[in-house]
């Protein structure tokens, strides 16, 4: 399918980064991880190499510090290029609530400066969640928080993680809720219990699904037979048709059913920014939650909405679009990745840069 283009209708951005990597992330705090051959580095908004390219790891800066490995050290870097501690452990996990997890035989934890504060001596743990982490042992779990100290001793039979300051744990098979002070503050009383996602958390009780808030208040009765998790204030539930096939269903967060998708649909992805990328079998396009498509399906391909765009693929090429389905940058990329603060990762003759949107 061609695309009819003018020669204006193709100034839609200014290159931030010139095409000069073998791979490029999307900006995290205002750097993007960059590589080439094997090593990596990082590029501020202006394209200036914040960590030069001599990274054998590079975690994305997903918050002000992020963790590296280099000449067989693990450590941590700011978003300035500041090296804040570099240490002798064999690996070193991506930074959540200014901590990372290492290893060295077994895991624990280290905070920002090197410190350790959880001792290399389990067989895994988990990323921080709301500044807390479970820990095992003789098949029970207990808490730490970010400063090391002990919130919840070996008590639980089996817990999940931490979100929007709560987080499921069980006890003889059922399930209840603590906060971040240890505190047992939604009962125990569910088969089955997922973690909070826009302020509701999926629950079991006599086989079938609902949803809580965080004072443990029933907000949608328990009527499904599957877990599904708030996005964008959107649950995805697969559910048989009149005809007995499975059909991804759209719920909001009163219960109310938004609408179905087509028989031989299928989605490339959660909501975004109130947009669902669908295909039908020959093209992508978008729904909205009334399950109306805003503008045509016409794409070989569609990314997620992200800063108000969305990149697509036509005639083998990557452009952008904005909400209204406008192509407000022609298709002449061969990869993209997604917008941050109007910038996005490209592709163009085999190497990556980043482009500026200027409409």
């Amino acid at each position: 399918m061609a695309l009819a283009t003018t020669a204006n209708a193709q100034v839609g951005y200014t290159w931030v980064v010139s095409p000069a990597y073998d791979a490029a992330g999307d900006y995290n705090n205002g750097l993007a991880i960059v590589s080439k051959g094997a090593l990596f580095g990082a590029v501020d908004t202006n394209g200036k190499e914040v960590l030069p390219i001599q990274f054998t790891e590079l975690n994305p800066f997903t918050e002000k510090v992020t963790s590296f490995k280099r000449n067989g050290k693990v450590g941590i870097v700011d978003v300035t290029g500041k090296v804040l501690c570099e240490k002798d452990y064999d690996k070193i996990f991506p930074v959540s609530d200014s901590c990372a997890k290492v290893q060295k035989g077994d895991f624990g934890f280290i905070d920002a400066f090197g410190k350790e504060i959880v001792p290399c001596k389990y067989g895994n743990l988990l990323p921080f969640s709301n500044n807390m982490t479970y820990f095992f042992n003789n098949l029970k779990y207990g808490f730490y928080n970010t400063k090391g100290a002990t919130v919840v001793p070996l008590t639980y039979t089996n817990v999940g993680t931490f979100s929007d300051g709560l987080c499921a744990v069980s006890l003889k098979d059922k399930w209840g809720y603590i906060n971040t002070a240890g505190k047992l503050v939604i009962p125990m009383e569910y088969e089955d219990a997922g973690v909070f996602s826009d302020g509701l958390a999926c629950v079991q009780k006599n086989g079938k699904f609902g949803y809580i808030d965080k004072e443990g208040k029933l907000v949608i009765p328990f009527k499904f037979d599957m877990q599904a998790n708030f996005n964008n204030g959107v649950i995805e539930v697969f559910e048989n048709n009149a005809d007995g096939e499975s059909i991804a269903n759209y719920y909001d967060k009163t219960g109310k059913k938004l609408f179905a998708l087509k028989s031989g649909w299928w989605t490339d992805g959660p909501f975004s920014e109130g947009y669902l990328p669908v295909a039908d079998g020959h093209y992508y396009g978008f729904l909205d939650k009334s399950g109306k498509e805003p503008f045509p399906r016409e794409f070989e391909k569609v990314s997620k909405f992200s800063d108000g765009v969305a990149t697509v693929k036509i005639d083998g090429y990557i452009g952008v679009i904005n909400t209204a389905g406008d192509k407000i940058v022609a298709p002449q990329f061969e990869l993209a990745g997604n917008c941050v603060d109007g910038l996005i990762p490209v592709k163009k003759d085999g190497k990556w840069g980043y482009i500026l949107l200027t409409e």
